[in-house]
């Protein structure tokens, strides 16, 4: 059965830049496969786009671009272009930005990272203090924040066509780490449960184009998992899966601790609402890794078709060690 889709009221016009080379992910290594198991290689036969497949080779990137800026701004009821008007529901409420005398709940987070990176989408538009906003998938809306006042959400209309698709913010870093940790509070409000799956969440370390590697949490066939990926080979690692609660807010936090220079002691490990989902695993970084960590969220990659995703973020934060 197909779910619902809400209808949306978007108050802010998003820019739609051009990707480069940090903010292109791939790599959406046997998504749709079926999962491997926690901490090992997934060696199955891939059906989704292999890991070094440019955005041409496995059918067209959609970046949002179905999606009218009338029918974003007047909230229309989204269309799925091979199947017509989708079932409306409730509108988002427009972004409602913080003045000069409120403290919003990045101000009032103590931090002590290297990066220290803090984006709650209360004081300012997109990007919101990421860099770059790809695709218009992405807004923000008062309705249902984690706190007040808005909350960053990523909509993307079912499609019956064949390729994949993008709309993500990305955040460079200049510092090189030896471990970073994300937080935030994520809303699953529709989630596809067909074989079809996203990246919703990822942490690059891309500098290096011989070793390219991310950590990214994804949705395949509704459960969400933990992968490290070498953008290339070799395959995958599959670390935990759990399925995270539909229609609430849960704190995601992701640790990664990479290895000593003696290649011992890198873990990583994944926590919904301060509980340790599976195990804390071995980290497995190319040796050569460049360790300048680049954020995105969003859309990171996703692969059609699909019944529909609606996903809420808030409090978005990244330290470093």
């Amino acid at each position: 059965m197909r779910p619902s889709v809400s209808r949306l009221s978007l108050a802010l016009a998003l820019c739609a830049l051009p990707l480069i080379a940090c903010s292109v992910l791939n790599g959406l290594d046997d998504l749709g496969a079926g999962g491997g198991a926690g901490g090992k290689v997934d060696s199955s036969t891939p059906t989704g786009p292999s890991s070094e497949r440019d955005a041409t080779s496995s059918g067209p990137i959609d970046s949002g671009s179905s999606v009218p800026d009338a029918q974003k701004e007047t909230g229309g009821a989204l269309v799925d272009a091979d199947a017509g008007v989708v079932d409306t529901g409730p509108v988002n409420a427009p972004a409602i930005f913080a003045d000069g005398g409120t403290t919003t709940w990045c101000e009032r987070r103590d931090s002590g990272g290297a990066i220290a990176f803090c984006a709650d989408f209360d004081r300012v538009a997109l990007p919101s203090g990421f860099g770059i906003t790809e695709g218009s998938y992405l807004g923000l809306s008062s309705t249902t924040p984690s706190s007040p006042a808005n909350s960053l959400y990523l909509l993307v209309p079912p499609s019956g066509s064949v390729g994949t698709f993008s709309s993500k913010l990305t955040k460079n870093f200049s510092t090189t780490v030896s471990g970073t940790t994300l937080e935030f509070d994520f809303y699953p409000e529709l989630v596809n449960t067909t074989s079809s799956g996203v990246l919703f969440a990822a942490v690059d370390f891309v500098g290096n184009a011989s070793a390219k590697y991310s950590v990214r949490l994804a949705y395949n066939q509704g459960v969400t998992r933990v992968e490290e990926s070498y953008l290339g080979f070799p395959s995958d690692v599959f670390h935990s899966t759990t399925n995270l609660p539909v229609g609430e807010w849960s704190r995601i936090r992701l640790e990664l601790g990479f290895p000593d220079d003696a290649g011992a002691g890198g873990t990583i490990a994944l926590y919904v609402n301060n509980a340790l989902i599976g195990t804390r695993d071995p980290l497995t970084p190319p040796a050569n890794v460049d360790k300048r960590p680049s954020l995105l969220m969003g859309a990171v990659y996703g692969t059609l078709p699909h019944t529909g995703w609606l996903f809420r973020y808030d409090n978005v934060t990244l330290d470093a060690q």
